[in-house]
């Protein structure tokens, strides 16, 4: 059974396999790069707002309006522009003392605009607030003193900006531009002073939900770093670049700088488990397995390293069924040791329905569910119900699925399966034909919302799709998209399904 992308999408597109669900995972196994960042809290706005409110009671004509309202956008406006200096400073200090940049990211929340400026990768986000610059080292040599001149670099962007405007003359500062009743060259300034304060005081800053220490925290703890913290930062610098060459498809690269890692530190377990991932991607499953037992004799409460581990079993079951046993072992051990992510139950639910135990498969889904409630987990769980000729609660299902994505082609063919076996035959065929309206839309390239057509991977939506075009009269139809079904089952090793369409096609019910 390959089961659904569920952590992060929301349309009802790729099927995904085991070390694809790696990849949504990647942010709580990858190493953290280092940060400098630049974020202002919150109780630096509340001040200026509560301070509008009481200008705007205290005068009441429409200059104080002006005055009030103008200046203060003015400097979110300025705040926002000069954070880009600041994270300037610190990206081409590093370049210039052997660092490397990984990305700049302006704001917090969703990213909106990736581009490339300067040579450097530019990330802007929703909440235009702050930034990070994310960097890294792959040289041990003069380690604290290049990293304390890149985090200086940032407010010393900033402090020059002031130095710049003061050796002008105070009109320029204090006078507003024209007849208008704004201050440019003041907001300027302060925009710029608040910015090195907030920065410069030594505490940490939250960025997306994590926190990062100002520049001033990092100007005070770099002195004191260890030679062996510094050599683990290396190592994990050449990690991260190993996982930039395995995201672009170079595993060998991949894997020399994961070699590079662990000749740096041998402790490093990151390390093992990305060698482990990589030659799992390669179908070196001997060889994955080998690094992910390393990585878990170095730290045997890592639950990720059971998890990949897992996930390589997973795929060794394929021609070696022996091995589903230890898979199973493995996502039971990780979801002990971590029991609040979501992924260790979804490919123990996978694993669960490959190996036929449903009802711990349905089980699984449902903590899934609880912890992330997405289309994909419903549709999956749904699969599963309908598969156990549980059409009731594949109903719910794949109503909850229909909910979240209403452009979710195979939860449609599923609902109305389940309807027409609960004898809804008008509600069935309502939903048969929903679904071959969103197919056509695919292939018409018609605006609104974007389905995709039943994923190649997928053998349930095939088997659905197979069983909803049997009742809509389309026999020939039927019998390629239960091959298909078929054919995927026995590539993906799921016989509980596999035995389910032998079945159906030697005795269709319809």
């Amino acid at each position: 059974m390959m089961i659904r992308d569920h952590p992060t999408n929301h349309h009802h597109g790729p099927i995904i396999t085991p070390i694809m669900i790696m990849s949504k995972t990647e942010n709580s196994i990858k190493p953290c790069r280092l940060a400098t960042a630049s974020q202002v809290e919150n109780w630096l706005w509340l001040p200026a707002i509560v301070g509008c409110v009481l200008l705007l009671f205290q005068f009441k004509h429409w200059p104080s309006l002006v005055w009030v309202l103008g200046n203060f956008l003015l400097w979110q406006a300025m705040m926002v522009i000069m954070t880009i200096p600041h994270e300037l400073g610190h990206a081409i200090t590093a370049r210039l003392v052997g660092m490397q940049v990984s990305k700049i990211v302006l704001g917090s929340g969703k990213t909106r605009w990736t581009f490339r400026f300067l040579g450097f990768l530019w990330e802007v986000k929703t909440i235009l607030t702050g930034g990070i610059t994310l960097l890294s080292s792959q040289s041990t040599s003069w380690y604290r003193s290049r990293l304390f001149l890149v985090i200086l670099a940032g407010p010393l962007a900033n402090a020059l900006m002031i130095f710049s405007l003061m050796q002008l003359s105070p009109g320029w500062v204090l006078n507003p531009i024209a007849d208008t009743l704004l201050f440019p060259g003041a907001v300027f300034y302060i925009a710029n002073v608040v910015i090195v304060i907030g920065n410069l005081f030594p505490t940490y800053a939250r960025v997306d939900g994590a926190k990062i220490p100002t520049d001033g925290l990092q100007l005070l703890t770099i002195p004191l770093l260890s030679q062996t913290e510094i050599i683990k930062r290396v190592a994990l610098a050449y990690v991260a670049e190993g996982q930039e060459w395995d995201r672009r498809g170079n595993q060998e690269q991949a894997i020399e700088y994961f070699i590079q890692a662990t000749n740096q530190d041998p402790q490093c377990v990151v390390a093992y488990q990305s060698l482990g991932t990589v030659y799992q991607t390669l179908g070196a499953y001997s060889k994955a397995i080998q690094y992910c037992n390393q990585a878990i004799e170095l730290d045997s409460h890592n639950a990720f390293s059971y998890f990949i581990r897992g996930v390589t079993y997973t795929f060794w079951r394929r021609t070696e069924p022996q091995y589903l046993d230890h898979a199973l072992n493995d996502f039971t051990q990780a979801i002990h040791l971590n029991p609040n992510l979501d992924a260790f139950y979804f490919m123990r639910a996978a694993t669960n329905s490959y190996a036929g135990s449903l009802t711990q498969a349905i089980d699984d889904f449902t903590q899934v569910i609880c912890l992330n409630p997405s289309t994909n987990a419903y549709y999956n769980r749904g699969a599963v119900q309908y598969q156990l000729r549980k059409y009731s609660a594949a109903l719910a299902d794949f109503d909850q699925a229909i909910q979240l994505d209403q452009a979710n082609l195979s939860a449609y063919y599923g609902r109305g399966n389940a309807k027409y076996d609960l004898q809804d035959i008008s509600g069935a065929f309502a939903d048969f034909k929903q679904a071959k309206h969103l197919s056509s839309s695919v292939h018409s390239g018609s605006s609104g919302s974007t389905p995709t057509e039943i994923d190649r991977n997928d053998e349930h939506g095939f088997y659905l799709r197979g069983i909803a075009l049997l009742r809509l009269g389309d026999r020939t139809s039927t019998l390629k998209d239960l091959k298909t079904a078929e054919n995927l089952c026995v590539e993906h090793g799921n016989t509980q399904l596999l035995q389910t369409i032998q079945a159906f096609m030697e005795h269709p019910t319809d």
